[in-house]
């Protein structure tokens, strides 16, 4: 339901997210190459000049996407929330006086996609790992059949930098909890 653009003025660049990449991290098997491929080059028409990051993991290994052994996989989504997808929806609206709800996707009557910020000490740690993939934020929700889920957060910030080393992973060890964290704050 949504792609990236991250518009980082202090290197005079604009990072698009890959549809083809990310729709087959997020899709796994339903992901249809041949749409994705399309729409990835409506971007380089729309976008000219876009070139492929060397930041990327191979497309057909992405649904078996793993950082380390032990590290959670895309289907180890996390449940922070659950009732009615519009109390849901409103919570998240509510919260901190609405300074982090950022949008709403309506996919369908019971369906969406929300993006939320992350306080400002938490969303800096592209700063110590690389901003060119810093896209990933603000960081979404989705809610629907009664529950509101995040993609585990160590998941999600390894596929979203998958050249990652541990070193710097281990720079930014705590932030996966530190987002899972703030985002049940909402509905606790």
């Amino acid at each position: 339901a949504l792609g990236r653009v991250l518009i980082d003025t202090k290197n005079a660049q604009i990072v698009v997210s890959n549809p083809v990449y990310f729709g087959r991290a997020f899709l796994q098997d339903q992901a249809n190459f041949e749409e994705l491929s399309a729409l990835r080059a409506s971007l380089q028409e729309a976008f000219g000049g876009l070139k492929d990051l060397s930041d990327r993991w191979e497309y057909t290994a992405l649904s078996k996407y793993q950082f380390m052994p032990t590290m959670p996989m895309y289907d180890d989504s996390i449940l922070i929330g659950e009732g009615k997808s519009l109390e849901l929806l409103a919570k998240l609206k509510a919260y901190n006086q609405g300074k982090q709800y950022l949008f709403a996707v309506q996919l369908d009557s019971e369906r969406y996609v929300v993006g939320f910020d992350l306080d400002a000490s938490t969303s800096r740690f592209p700063e110590r790992i690389g901003v060119q993939n810093s896209g990933l934020l603000p960081y979404t929700i989705l809610i629907e059949k009664g529950q509101a889920r995040i993609l585990a957060p160590k998941y999600y910030l390894a596929v979203s930098y998958p050249q990652l080393s541990m070193a710097k992973f281990m720079k930014i060890a705590t932030v996966p909890n530190q987002i899972e964290k703030e985002l049940t704050l909402p509905f606790e």
